[in-house]
C-alpha cells in the first residue's frame, strides 16, 4: 500500500513540476506544444490466475501533448483509454475457475520523456526512445453466470506502473504549422488489485501510431 502512494505521489509530483516548468518556459516562447492522438494494440502476457495473458488483447486510443523545440528531448503527458476482452482463468480462494469471458475497462494517465537518438531539426523524422509513469483506473467484468465466494464478479481499483517503447515520428509542413505521422512499440509493466489478487499483472507490449499537429 505504501509503495501504491508513493508511485502515485511520483506520478503527481512529476506532473505538476513538469507542467510548471512548461508554462514557465512557453511564456517566453521557448517551449511549444504539440497535440498528438493514436490509436492502440496490446497484447499481454504474465502467471496463470495473477495476470491478463495471451489469452486476451486491447484496443483503445490515447490522446497526448508534447512539448518542447529541444534538439535532445520532449516532455509527454497523455491519457490512454483501453478496452480489454478474452477468456482467463481465475482462481477463487483455492477452486480454478478456467476459460471465463470477461472485459476489462482502464484509463491511464502517464507521464514522462521522449529521448532522440539524434539530435531533431524539424522538418523530417524523429527517432526516438521513452519512458513515462503510469497510473491506471481500472474497472473488470467476470462471466455473471459464475459464482464466485472470496472474488467479486465486478471489481475496480486503481493500479500504477510504468511504460517503456521506442518511436518514430515523420514531421513535415502544411499550410498551417507542422504536421507529423507516428508510430512507437511500446512496453507496460502495471499492477493492480483485482480478481481476488493483490498484484494482478497488465503487462505486455502495445503498438499505437496516430497523428500530431
Amino acid at each position: 500500500m505504501r509503495l501504491k502512494y508513493l508511485m502515485f505521489s511520483t506520478v503527481v509530483c512529476l506532473y505538476v513540476s513538469a507542467n510548471a516548468a512548461a508554462q514557465s518556459a512557453q511564456a517566453v516562447g521557448a517551449w511549444p506544444s504539440k497535440t498528438r492522438i493514436g490509436l492502440v494494440y496490446g497484447v499481454f502476457g504474465g502467471d496463470q490466475y495473477k495476470a491478463i495473458t495471451n489469452k486476451s488483447t486491447a484496443f483503445g486510443a490515447e490522446v497526448g501533448i508534447v512539448k518542447g523545440s529541444w534538439k535532445f528531448a520532449n516532455l509527454i503527458g497523455k491519457v490512454r483509454g483501453l478496452y480489454f476482452s478474452g477468456q482467463e482463468d481465475f482462481l477463487d480462494g483455492s477452486t480454478a475457475h478456467p476459460d471465463l469471458s470477461y472485459t476489462m475497462f482502464a484509463t491511464e494517465p502517464g507521464i514522462g520523456i521522449h529521448i532522440n537518438l539524434m539530435p531533431y531539426y524539424p522538418p523530417g523524422i524523429r527517432v526516438y526512445v521513452l519512458g513515462l509513469g503510469l497510473m491506471s483506473y481500472d474497472h473488470i467484468r467476470i462471466d455473471k453466470n459464475t459464482d464466485f465466494t472470496t472474488i467479486n464478479n465486478s471489481d475496480t481499483n486503481l493500479g500504477f506502473g510504468y511504460e517503456i517503447g521506442a518511436g518514430i515520428e515523420w514531421n513535415f509542413k502544411r499550410e498551417k504549422g507542422l504536421w507529423a505521422l507516428w508510430g512507437e512499440v511500446q512496453y507496460r509493466n502495471v499492477t493492480t488489485k483485482l480478481a481476488g489478487q493483490d498484484r494482478f499483472q497488465l503487462n505486455g507490449l502495445q503498438m499505437v501510431g496516430g497523428i500530431s499537429w
